[in-house]
């Protein structure tokens, strides 16, 4: 059910943000788990399966980021974190 859907989206964004930093292999045993106890994993991925998944989709992003850089669509000043510059100066 869509509610259900976006209940658990909203549950992963969460856990997204509280395990940044944390192996990735371990926050896809969580996402397992919480796929598992929905009942939507019908198509039997294990822990490696969706680590490669979400490996896949990073590499994707990465790629788009990188062309768009040769192709000039983007600078370095896109990539940087604000005040990133102004604090190495200081320092």
């Amino acid at each position: 059910n869509e509610e259900e859907e976006k209940r658990l989206e909203a549950q992963i964004n969460a856990y997204i943000q509280q395990s940044a930093g944390i192996q990735t292999v371990l926050q896809m045993e969580w996402l397992a788990v919480q796929v598992q106890n929905h009942g939507w994993n019908s198509i039997g991925w294990n822990v490696w399966d969706f680590k490669t998944e979400y490996n896949r989709r990073l590499l994707e992003q990465v790629n788009d980021r990188i062309h768009k850089l040769q192709q000039g669509e983007l600078g370095a000043d896109h990539f940087l974190m604000k005040g990133a510059v102004h604090f190495l100066i200081e320092l």
